[in-house]
């Protein structure tokens, strides 16, 4: 298959296009056949080997372990492992993988999630938002906690992403998480620190080695309250 491939940490200008080999599944992974893929911080870390504490997060002290770079990944089911329960051959997902910038990824079935987001059981939610200037409706994939009175959204890509603009600028958005949708509004923008121990470990270990010191959190607006606000955001 096509790749691009790092054979060492450094600069982008030694990333090559190159044919490997396909790669292998584990029990309880998938292969995804890649149909899109996008480029985040934490690439830009991995691909530099900087700073030194995200070698030791286990990518390789000396060089790459795995030489294709690339986390966020879109695609179709391949082939799944025998440990598989959720996911079958011909599902559409996205979520984190290995070596998203390649033909086919291997990605752990747990870091995956069926199309459409906000479905019961799936992994990422969906915000739904407006656009502050083209005012048209749009839905955005989010990995959201759940709190007594709202959610907390992980910011790890910074805070210029559009739909964040617009939550912010409008005050409101909707929320579809586990196959229901909530009104929320009163969105700000909160350290990490004081939030972090809502999350999973994982996630809480991921957020240190990737250095996301930033979270939003919305209220959860109830129904009365809701009542004709949100509807264009359904």
């Amino acid at each position: 298959m096509k790749a691009i491939v790092q054979r060492q940490y450094s600069s982008p200008d030694l990333l090559r296009l190159q044919e490997i080999d396909q790669p292998v599944v584990g029990d309880a992974e998938v292969l995804v056949r890649v149909n899109a893929a996008s480029v985040n911080p934490a690439d830009w870390h991995v691909m530099r080997g900087s700073p030194y504490f995200v070698l030791l997060a286990g990518y390789g002290l000396r060089r790459p372990k795995n030489p294709v770079p690339g986390m966020d990944v879109a695609g179709v089911v391949e082939t799944v492992g025998k440990n598989v329960t959720a996911l079958r051959p011909g599902d559409e997902v996205f979520g984190w993988c290995r070596g998203a910038y390649a033909e086919y990824a291997p990605a752990a079935e747990d870091r995956l999630a069926p199309k459409p987001a906000g479905t019961p059981g799936a992994n990422v939610s969906v915000i739904r938002h407006r656009g502050r200037t083209s005012g048209r409706a749009y839905e955005t994939p989010v990995g959201v906690v759940a709190t007594d009175d709202g959610f907390l959204i992980a910011m790890p890509y910074g805070l210029q992403a559009n739909w964040l603009r617009n939550v912010l600028a409008s005050g409101s958005a909707a929320i579809v998480h586990e196959g229901l949708t909530h009104a929320v509004d009163q969105p700000e923008i909160v350290p990490m620190r004081e939030v972090a121990t809502r999350f999973p470990a994982s996630d809480q270990l991921g957020f240190r080695v990737l250095r996301v010191d930033q979270c939003l959190r919305v209220r959860r607006v109830e129904p009365d309250e809701a009542a004709g606000r949100f509807s264009d955001a359904q």
